[in-house]
């Protein structure tokens, strides 16, 4: 019975082993691809995720017709290479800080980038006892990792203009609020974005300017009060 000869033997062998790197490095690039494709999905997912959590404690921003109750603050800090936003506001929710305590369902909320490590995270700071407070306080947890921009703009319906800070001092509510995200998928050069806008309805007026405009119409009401008793007492004189 005639066997294989020796060079029979070697070139089935080089073919097999061409066969087998072409075979290794497809699975390798269809791995990669599929690795790069879930890293993406994962920062999507999580980006889309604050960015809904973020809409809702804005959208719930609590309201009141005294302004001194209501709180939407915007500043900037500096982190790395550039300013990045700090959002604080009092929302109206349902989620407790503290499980098991009684809570109202008012919060002060508060979103900031930390950087630690090499890593940065989208913070928030959920304080169930917002009102006379002499201190920050709350739950502090990490929302999100590798969140690498956060900027929030609030338009000024007063000016008409983007501004990146908005203070207590302003008395009233941007006609709107944009919130910025950027994240960066690990270990690639990808990045993914999320943009939203929350619009709020006209502010109320204040109750203190309602009530000085009635004191105003009260006090016109008596000077004319006055006035016509002037005249009956000055009509009396003449008739005497």
């Amino acid at each position: 019975m005639k066997g294989f000869t020796l060079l029979e033997i070697l070139v089935a062998s080089v073919i097999g082993a061409f066969v087998m790197i072409t075979a290794t490095g497809s699975f390798m690039a269809v791995t990669a691809s599929r690795e790069k494709i879930d890293g993406n999905l994962t920062a999507t997912s999580e980006i889309r995720f604050v960015a809904d959590m973020i809409r809702r404690d804005l959208t719930n921003l609590y309201r009141d017709k005294e302004t001194k109750n209501v709180l939407l603050i915007g500043t900037q800090q500096i982190m790395g290479d550039g300013p990045t936003s700090v959002l604080v506001l009092y929302t109206v929710g349902q989620t407790k800080a503290r499980p098991g305590r009684a809570e109202s369902d008012v919060y002060e909320v508060e979103y900031y980038l930390h950087q630690k490590e090499g890593k940065t995270r989208l913070m928030r700071r959920l304080e169930p006892y917002p009102y006379k407070k002499e201190e920050m306080g709350g739950v502090l947890c990490a929302v999100a990792e590798n969140i690498i921009a956060f900027e929030v703009r609030f338009l000024d319906g007063k000016y008409g203009e983007w501004v990146t800070e908005w203070s207590e001092e302003n008395k009233t509510l941007p006609e709107l609020v944009e919130v910025n995200l950027v994240s960066k998928v690990p270990e690639q050069n990808n990045i993914v974005t999320n943009s939203f806008v929350v619009t709020y309805p006209r502010w109320p007026q204040k109750t203190q300017e309602s009530n000085n405009e009635s004191n105003g119409n009260d006090n016109g009401s008596s000077s004319n009060g006055n006035g016509s008793n002037g005249n009956d007492s000055n009509g009396n004189d003449r008739a005497k």
